[in-house]
């Protein structure tokens, strides 16, 4: 299953990204739910089918967007992008979700903070 949505902060009328969920098929009866809420599908999946996310592995890289997802990100096709690419596996290592996310590289902005612990 495939669903496409464009993402909005709220308060803003500027998209922050387009988003492409590929959904493992046996999980399709999900469908019906996908926008009765603001989770994550893959927590909805994790709740309506209780099964547990063990892996998740995200792919970044910078993209120059083609002209239908410049258009729906409301910029041009020559800025670059992010794409962000996450898997999502549950402890049967089955593949649960792959969630494919472009972000106008002037709306996205991607920060971590670590705490190292004292030997």
């Amino acid at each position: 299953m495939c669903a496409t949505g464009t993402r909005r902060d709220s308060g803003n009328e500027q998209p922050i990204c387009i988003s492409r969920l590929f959904i493992n098929r046996v999980f399709a009866g999900i469908e019906g739910k996908l926008r009765e809420g603001k989770m994550a599908m893959y927590a909805l999946i994790e709740k309506e089918y209780k099964i547990s996310i063990r892996r998740v592995g995200q792919e970044l890289q910078g993209i120059a967007p083609g002209l239908n997802d410049a258009g729906n990100l409301g910029t041009m096709t020559g800025p670059p992008s992010l794409r962000i690419v996450g898997r999502y596996y549950d402890s049967k290592r089955r593949l649960i979700e792959v969630a494919n996310n472009i972000h106008p590289g002037d709306r996205f902005t991607y920060r971590t903070q670590l705490k190292i612990a004292a030997p």
